[in-house]
């Protein structure tokens, strides 16, 4: 009878420990990108995922730091996001660059990526930057 219960008791701890670890995987955390303080709580049309010591730098992280913070000062809601103080948003967006700036769509899925701090990826967060704050009006 005792081993009955032993092999119960470790089935359960297995089977927990399968159902942590699938949800650390597909990102399901507490982590949540809506904006505190917005009146609907809706996701950020705009997500930047870098390093903040890199914004004061004069190098392309700096530059995309300002394109999203003057998209933000203009009413587009952005989030910044530090990928060594925030792992969950890192895992959940599967980020692998820093720089990393995500377009989403009001239910929060990515619509476009832009990976780096290249000219060509500075001038397409641009552009795309723009058409957000043009379509906001």
């Amino acid at each position: 009878m005792t081993g009955k219960w032993i092999g119960l008791l470790a089935i359960a701890v297995v089977a927990t420990g399968i159902v942590v670890y699938k949800a650390a995987l597909t990102g399901s955390s507490s982590f949540d990108v809506s904006i505190a303080g917005t009146p609907d709580g809706r996701s950020p049309s705009v997500l930047l995922i870098a390093d903040p010591r890199q914004a004061e730098e004069a190098c392309g992280c700096a530059e995309i730091f300002r394109l999203v913070q003057a998209a933000g000062s203009r009413g587009l809601l952005v989030r910044e996001i530090s990928p060594e103080a925030n792992r969950a948003a890192v895992r959940k967006y599967r980020v692998v660059v820093s720089p990393t700036v995500l377009i989403l769509d009001e239910s929060g899925a990515e619509v476009a990526r832009y990976e780096g701090e290249d000219g060509r990826t500075i001038e397409a967060i641009r552009t795309d930057l723009e058409r957000l704050l043009e379509a906001e009006r």
